[in-house]
């Protein structure tokens, strides 16, 4: 299960967090979510100026982006793998 409170990680914690959720998910919808939120962090390595804030801000994007893989995740949503099978009711 991911950890969704990350308030006392570190830029590149939150970062490795945000790469295995991404790895977890079985939905295209909250990969790009995941990507888009980790290409926000690494945007703040080249913000001079506005860090503090910046990095506070970013830290709750990836909290909000791993609550919502730890909530996918549990619901055991899975993966469909080809096609489903014809529906066959009981005879």
């Amino acid at each position: 299960m991911i950890q969704p409170v990350i308030r006392s990680l570190s830029i590149t914690q939150a970062r490795q967090r945000l790469d295995g959720a991404r790895l977890a998910a079985w939905d295209v919808e909250l990969r790009a979510t995941i990507g888009r939120t980790l290409e926000l962090l690494r945007k703040l390595e080249f913000l001079s100026g506005f860090e503090c804030v910046c990095e506070d801000l970013a830290l709750c994007a990836a909290q909000f982006t791993l609550s919502l893989a730890d909530i996918a995740l549990t619901l055991g949503v899975k993966r469909m793998y080809g096609e489903p099978s014809a529906f066959k009711p009981y005879q």
